[in-house]
């Protein structure tokens, strides 16, 4: 990346950085995408990257690039992997506008966040927590099993375990709403030997056997 190219894409970064600052601390989420996310989409062009070739990609670790790289070459497809903040500039701004109450608008936000990099379990994740937004739990199982693997297979050494719980956590909702509830059993129990320490997974185990006692004192 050129020197120029380079000085802009940090800046950008920096600008999103004090816009989650003003988002999560600050809780202004609407004044975070004003000020902060949209003009960063706008200033880098991050639209522009969605459209045409080559693909256009962004991954935070050597495997996740070389897996984009690779698969676009099963496809015969011109494919690059770029650093840019687009990626995080959708993601954080689909964030905000559900914290917003604007489902619609955070799911295409989010969705272009994926499209730059399809196995980013951190925006899967908030997509598949979408889809339970819309109550949609099919859907949020598949793309929380795609986290999951993402997580394990191409997420940073140091948000591996938060991504992967996140993950198998996700899928053990979506599965008590699908009425599976063994199976989610599993999700979380396999979520706290991963993470002694996670207390969503303790308190929805506690749920799946308030459930199971409710439906065995159910009349028939």
């Amino acid at each position: 990346m050129p020197a120029g190219q380079a000085a802009a894409a940090d800046e950008h970064f920096a600008r999103l950085h004090r816009g989650v600052d003003l988002l999560m601390r600050r809780k202004l989420p609407r004044k975070a995408i004003d000020e902060y996310f949209d003009p960063v989409i706008a200033e880098a062009g991050c639209e522009r990257l969605l459209e045409g070739e080559p693909r256009t990609y962004v991954a935070r670790t050597p495997a996740e690039s070389v897996f984009y790289l690779v698969q676009a070459a099963r496809q015969d497809l011109k494919a690059v992997v770029v650093r840019t903040p687009c990626a995080d500039a959708f993601y954080l701004k689909g964030y905000a506008l559900l914290d917003l109450g604007d489902v619609e608008g955070a799911r295409a936000a989010i969705e272009r966040a994926v499209a730059l990099a399809p196995r980013n379990a951190q925006y899967l994740a908030e997509l598949g927590h979408i889809h339970h937004v819309e109550r949609d739990w099919e859907g949020a199982l598949t793309i929380f099993t795609l986290a999951e693997d993402s997580a394990r297979s191409f997420s940073p050494e140091d948000a591996r375990l938060g991504e992967v719980t996140r993950a198998l956590r996700g899928m053990g909702f979506s599965l008590i709403e699908l009425g599976r509830l063994n199976e989610a059993e599993l999700r979380f129990r396999e979520s706290l030997q991963l993470d002694p320490d996670d207390e969503a997974a303790q308190q929805e185990l506690a749920y799946i056997e308030q459930l199971r006692e409710q439906a065995a004192h159910a009349p028939e």
